[in-house]
């Protein structure tokens, strides 16, 4: 999947590049309308490239969600599962996809839980599927940042923020965790220093 990221619209455009690709995102087009959500049920390892491992990531829409429990060794272990709906498989066709991948998987796993439909637009004689992550709790604004989505605020509605600065932990940029940061716990924005 070719994918493209509009960090001003916020918008990410799924572009295909296979018979498959384009099966799927047609399935996905006929049951989706503006604003319904794609539910993110995991990843998996895709490819590694210069010692870097990328990721693949898994989305269901219109699947009815039940759980999965198995034991394991001495440990009961309980997971989403999803019947039915049509299942998208996010993976990046180029390297610099691969990382757009790893940046939604990042927004999806501490925020959004899942994309949301926006539109569709034709790219190259192909039908182009766009999706946000999250939308902003003030403002309604579509969000693709990690810090946007864990936090629920766009970086408009942050900038407008009366901040309440406290001291504690924090995800970074590349979600290691860091600690002694001050940070708003309204918005999630690092004081400047």
């Amino acid at each position: 999947m070719k994918i493209q990221l509009d960090k001003i619209g916020g918008l990410y455009t799924f572009i295909p590049t296979s018979d498959h690709e384009i099966k799927v995102l047609s399935d996905l087009r006929k049951i989706l309308k503006a604003g319904d959500r794609v539910a993110y049920a995991g990843r998996e390892t895709d490819d590694v490239i210069d010692g870097r491992t990328y990721m693949a990531l898994h989305f269901y829409a219109g699947a009815i969600k039940t759980t999965k429990t198995i034991i394991y060794q001495k440990a009961t272990v309980t997971w989403p599962d999803y019947v039915g709906g049509v299942q998208l498989i996010l993976r990046g066709s180029e390297v610099e996809d691969k990382n757009l991948v790893c940046r939604i998987r990042d927004a999806c796993y501490f925020g959004s839980a899942g994309i949301i439909f926006h539109s569709t637009m034709e790219i190259d004689n192909v039908t182009a599927l766009r999706f946000t992550l999250m939308h902003c709790k003030h403002c309604g604004g579509n969000m693709t940042e990690t810090l946007e989505c864990e936090w629920g605020v766009c970086d408009v509605c942050a900038n407008k923020c009366e901040h309440k600065f406290t001291r504690g932990f924090m995800h970074s940029e590349g979600i290691e965790i860091i600690n002694d940061v001050i940070y708003c716990e309204t918005c999630g924005r690092v004081r400047p220093k």
